[in-house]
Protein backbone atom coordinates (compact mmCIF):
# COMPACT_ATOMS: atom_id res chain seq x y z
CA UNK A 1 0.00 0.00 0.00
CA UNK A 2 1.21 3.56 -0.83
CA UNK A 3 2.25 6.14 1.54
CA UNK A 4 -0.34 8.43 0.42
CA UNK A 5 -3.03 5.91 0.81
CA UNK A 6 -2.51 5.14 3.96
CA UNK A 7 -1.89 8.67 5.01
CA UNK A 8 -5.80 8.96 3.13
CA UNK A 9 -7.13 6.74 5.74
CA UNK A 10 -5.10 7.97 8.93
CA UNK A 11 -7.06 10.76 7.88
CA UNK A 12 -10.45 9.75 7.55
CA UNK A 13 -10.07 7.56 10.66
CA UNK A 14 -9.35 10.75 12.81
CA UNK A 15 -12.38 12.69 10.71
CA UNK A 16 -14.86 10.15 11.37
CA UNK A 17 -13.25 9.61 15.30
CA UNK A 18 -14.00 13.79 15.38
CA UNK A 19 -17.40 13.77 13.85
CA UNK A 20 -18.49 11.03 15.97
CA UNK A 21 -17.46 12.52 19.15
CA UNK A 22 -19.17 15.92 17.60
CA UNK A 23 -22.43 13.69 16.89
CA UNK A 24 -22.78 12.57 20.60
CA UNK A 25 -21.94 15.72 22.12
CA UNK A 26 -24.72 17.67 19.95
CA UNK A 27 -27.08 15.06 20.84
CA UNK A 28 -26.19 15.02 24.71
CA UNK A 29 -26.54 18.84 25.06
CA UNK A 30 -29.33 19.25 22.39
CA UNK A 31 -31.65 16.48 22.48
CA UNK A 32 -31.24 14.31 25.44
CA UNK A 33 -32.44 16.89 28.39
CA UNK A 34 -35.88 16.47 27.05
CA UNK A 35 -35.90 13.10 24.69
CA UNK A 36 -34.91 11.36 27.64
CA UNK A 37 -37.77 11.81 29.98
CA UNK A 38 -40.13 11.45 27.33
CA UNK A 39 -38.98 8.16 26.60
CA UNK A 40 -39.00 7.50 30.82
CA UNK A 41 -42.36 8.34 31.02
CA UNK A 42 -43.32 6.41 27.54
CA UNK A 43 -41.44 3.03 29.25
CA UNK A 44 -43.42 3.34 32.61
CA UNK A 45 -46.67 3.55 30.49
CA UNK A 46 -46.05 0.95 28.95
CA UNK A 47 -45.03 -1.13 31.86
CA UNK A 48 -48.01 0.22 33.89
CA UNK A 49 -50.35 -0.90 30.99
CA UNK A 50 -48.35 -4.44 31.06
CA UNK A 51 -49.13 -4.59 34.85
CA UNK A 52 -52.89 -3.78 34.69
CA UNK A 53 -53.08 -6.78 31.79
CA UNK A 54 -51.16 -9.25 33.50
CA UNK A 55 -51.78 -8.78 36.94
CA UNK A 56 -55.65 -7.63 36.28
CA UNK A 57 -56.73 -10.15 39.37
CA UNK A 58 -54.86 -7.49 41.72
CA UNK A 59 -57.64 -5.26 40.02
CA UNK A 60 -60.59 -6.68 39.95
CA UNK A 61 -60.17 -9.10 43.18
CA UNK A 62 -58.15 -7.09 45.27
CA UNK A 63 -59.73 -3.47 44.86
CA UNK A 64 -55.99 -2.65 43.41
CA UNK A 65 -54.85 1.15 42.29
CA UNK A 66 -52.33 2.70 41.04
CA UNK A 67 -51.04 5.53 43.46
CA UNK A 68 -47.68 7.71 42.68
CA UNK A 69 -44.26 6.11 43.83
CA UNK A 70 -44.08 6.39 47.64
CA UNK A 71 -40.58 4.83 47.62
CA UNK A 72 -37.02 6.61 46.83
CA UNK A 73 -36.86 8.03 43.41
CA UNK A 74 -34.43 5.74 40.87
CA UNK A 75 -31.53 7.26 39.73
CA UNK A 76 -30.26 7.18 36.08
CA UNK A 77 -26.90 5.18 35.31
CA UNK A 78 -24.92 5.44 31.80
CA UNK A 79 -25.04 1.34 31.78
CA UNK A 80 -28.84 0.91 32.43
CA UNK A 81 -32.20 2.41 31.34
CA UNK A 82 -34.09 4.38 33.47
CA UNK A 83 -36.54 1.87 35.31
CA UNK A 84 -39.72 2.32 34.91
CA UNK A 85 -41.59 2.28 38.40
CA UNK A 86 -44.85 1.50 39.46
CA UNK A 87 -46.66 1.39 42.97
CA UNK A 88 -50.33 -0.56 43.03
CA UNK A 89 -52.05 -0.17 46.54
CA UNK A 90 -54.52 -3.19 47.06
CA UNK A 91 -56.91 -2.65 50.47
CA UNK A 92 -54.22 -4.43 52.11
CA UNK A 93 -50.63 -4.34 50.82
CA UNK A 94 -48.84 -2.15 48.27
CA UNK A 95 -46.68 -3.73 45.68
CA UNK A 96 -43.81 -1.34 44.06
CA UNK A 97 -42.94 -3.13 40.70
CA UNK A 98 -39.58 -1.67 38.59
CA UNK A 99 -38.58 -3.23 35.30
CA UNK A 100 -34.59 -1.96 34.63
CA UNK A 101 -33.14 -2.84 31.22
CA UNK A 102 -29.43 -3.24 30.97
CA UNK A 103 -27.74 -4.20 27.97
CA UNK A 104 -30.93 -6.08 26.38
CA UNK A 105 -31.56 -8.01 29.83
CA UNK A 106 -34.86 -7.18 31.77
CA UNK A 107 -34.54 -7.15 35.50
CA UNK A 108 -38.02 -6.95 37.02
CA UNK A 109 -38.31 -6.33 41.19
CA UNK A 110 -41.09 -6.28 43.21
CA UNK A 111 -41.24 -5.04 46.84
CA UNK A 112 -44.04 -5.63 48.86
CA UNK A 113 -45.53 -2.96 51.85
CA UNK A 114 -48.22 -3.15 54.43
CA UNK A 115 -50.99 -0.29 54.24
CA UNK A 116 -50.46 1.40 57.45
CA UNK A 117 -46.48 1.10 56.88
CA UNK A 118 -46.00 3.00 53.57
CA UNK A 119 -42.17 3.29 54.04
CA UNK A 120 -41.77 -0.31 55.22
CA UNK A 121 -40.53 -1.80 52.10
CA UNK A 122 -39.55 -5.75 51.46
CA UNK A 123 -38.32 -7.65 48.92
CA UNK A 124 -41.29 -9.63 47.72
CA UNK A 125 -38.93 -12.83 47.29
CA UNK A 126 -38.20 -12.24 50.89
CA UNK A 127 -41.25 -11.48 52.57
CA UNK A 128 -42.27 -14.95 50.47
CA UNK A 129 -39.83 -16.85 52.28
CA UNK A 130 -40.94 -15.28 55.31
CA UNK A 131 -44.83 -16.81 55.68
CA UNK A 132 -42.97 -19.95 54.15
CA UNK A 133 -44.06 -19.57 50.12
CA UNK A 134 -40.74 -20.30 48.55
CA UNK A 135 -37.56 -21.76 49.62
CA UNK A 136 -35.02 -19.11 49.10
CA UNK A 137 -35.34 -15.20 49.86
CA UNK A 138 -32.69 -14.71 47.86
CA UNK A 139 -33.48 -15.67 44.27
CA UNK A 140 -37.00 -14.50 43.00
CA UNK A 141 -39.45 -16.83 42.05
CA UNK A 142 -40.79 -15.63 38.79
CA UNK A 143 -38.98 -14.77 35.47
CA UNK A 144 -41.69 -12.67 33.71
CA UNK A 145 -45.36 -11.05 34.95
CA UNK A 146 -46.98 -13.75 34.07
CA UNK A 147 -45.19 -16.52 36.36
CA UNK A 148 -45.60 -13.26 38.86
CA UNK A 149 -49.58 -13.45 38.57
CA UNK A 150 -49.59 -17.29 39.32
CA UNK A 151 -47.45 -17.12 41.99
CA UNK A 152 -49.25 -14.17 43.39
CA UNK A 153 -52.59 -15.24 43.14
CA UNK A 154 -51.75 -18.61 44.38
CA UNK A 155 -50.05 -17.10 47.64
CA UNK A 156 -51.69 -13.20 48.28
CA UNK A 157 -53.65 -14.34 51.22
CA UNK A 158 -50.49 -15.59 53.11
CA UNK A 159 -48.90 -12.27 52.17
CA UNK A 160 -52.50 -10.38 53.73
CA UNK A 161 -52.24 -12.29 57.01
CA UNK A 162 -48.69 -11.80 57.20
CA UNK A 163 -48.86 -8.13 56.72
CA UNK A 164 -51.90 -7.74 58.61
CA UNK A 165 -51.50 -6.08 62.09
CA UNK A 166 -51.78 -9.02 64.17
CA UNK A 167 -49.06 -10.58 62.62
CA UNK A 168 -46.91 -8.13 61.49
CA UNK A 169 -44.57 -8.08 64.35
CA UNK A 170 -43.79 -11.55 63.32
CA UNK A 171 -43.02 -11.22 60.00
CA UNK A 172 -40.98 -7.98 60.58
CA UNK A 173 -39.08 -9.83 62.66
CA UNK A 174 -38.40 -12.94 60.80
CA UNK A 175 -37.50 -9.99 57.70
CA UNK A 176 -35.39 -8.55 60.18
CA UNK A 177 -33.32 -11.48 61.18
CA UNK A 178 -33.06 -12.34 57.39
CA UNK A 179 -31.51 -8.97 56.97
CA UNK A 180 -29.00 -9.24 59.61
CA UNK A 181 -28.24 -12.58 60.06
CA UNK A 182 -28.49 -13.43 55.74
CA UNK A 183 -28.32 -17.13 54.90
CA UNK A 184 -28.17 -18.21 59.06
CA UNK A 185 -31.16 -17.38 59.61
CA UNK A 186 -32.68 -19.87 56.84
CA UNK A 187 -31.95 -22.19 59.64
Amino acid sequence: MSEQLKKTYWLKGYFLAALGFVVVKVHKYLFSWWAEPLEDRRRARAFQQDIQDKLSFLFTEHSARIIPNQGPKPNRSHDFDMPAVVTIATNDLLFCFDCTRWRGEVSLGVSVAPVGSPRDWYRLASALWAVGATDSPYTDPWTSLDSLADLLRARIDLLKDAFSEAHLADTRQKLWSLAIHGSSAMK
